[in-house]
């Protein structure tokens, strides 16, 4: 995937309509979608997320009494860090997801440390999706209480992320992309991803919608074998699914909060309507 800020849109289409055919240039411009880049947040912006930290649990009401995540039989999960919905629809930045207006999304992730890399989430074992947690709270931060992590899990400086409007193109691999490999020699599908290379925005990607930006196999279609539980990637219902998912949300490695070599966290929905945003399933890569 490429995260490419707005402004060089012209310049993304200028490239698609030298290089490619025109039905092709078209059909891979469709296949752009809107993003929210997170990025930390400067002097009176406003905080749509937050990465690392402890996460805020209700003081009162039935969620009061909500305790930190566990993997059964491998250990307690560690806090990735959370998405205020609120603030996300209030500052109209654009998704392409149909998310709640309201309320607070924790994530969660068992990034080995606690078990000395004995426990590992991958697809080839559905099961470990209990390896990844999200929490979605009605409370705003303010009527909540830190929660402190339990001991030997790791926890990651707070940092305060506001939003950027992206644009971000898929991956020539991508599930429910425009298949430019059969449509173009390979020569030109370089050249067109060098050249996108240099309007990039740099690292970390953390974004809300969009596509997600693959390390390994597509993010979609590791999705789609943990949703299905069907461990051949070719079958219908696994490409299938794979070609509805939607990136949710992406955290990507920083120098403070690293997960795994150089690895990137997804949460994957169903399909473009995220309302019930706890749905989604969480996948990982790394270099």
């Amino acid at each position: 995937m490429t995260l490419i800020d707005r402004g060089s849109w012209q310049d993304v289409h200028d490239l698609a309509q030298r290089l490619l055919p025109s039905s092709v240039a078209q059909r891979w411009l469709d296949t752009v979608r809107q993003v929210v880049h997170l990025v930390p947040a400067g002097p009176g912006e406003p905080v749509l997320a937050t990465l690392g930290g402890s996460p805020h649990l209700p003081r009162h009401g039935l969620l009061a009494r909500t305790r930190w995540p566990t993997w059964r039989g491998s250990g307690p999960l560690s806090f990735v860090g959370e998405l205020d919905l609120e603030a996300l629809a209030e500052s109209g930045l654009q998704t392409g997801l149909t998310l709640p207006g309201s309320g607070r999304l924790l994530m969660f992730f068992f990034d080995g440390s606690y078990d000395d890399f004995e426990s590992l989430v991958e697809p080839s074992d559905p099961r470990s999706q209990a390896g990844a947690r999200l929490l979605h709270l009605p409370e705003p931060r303010s009527a909540c209480t830190p929660l402190a992590a339990p001991k030997r899990v790791r926890v990651d400086p707070e940092v305060a992320l506001t939003g950027r409007q992206c644009l971000s193109l898929p991956d020539p691999d991508a599930p429910g992309a425009a298949a430019l490999a059969d449509s173009v020699d390979l020569q030109t599908l370089d050249e067109l991803y060098t050249t996108l290379e240099t309007w990039a925005v740099r690292p970390p990607r953390h974004q809300i919608g969009g596509w997600p930006s693959g390390i390994q196999t597509p993010p979609e279609l590791e999705a789609a074998v943990f949703a299905t539980g069907c461990l051949d990637w070719d079958d219908p219902t696994v490409v299938q699914d794979a070609t509805q998912r939607r990136l949710l949300i992406q955290i990507d490695s920083t120098p403070t909060s690293p997960w795994g070599d150089a690895g990137t966290l997804y949460w994957l929905a169903p399909g473009t309507d995220a309302s019930n945003p706890t749905s989604a399933t969480f996948t990982w890569q790394s270099a």
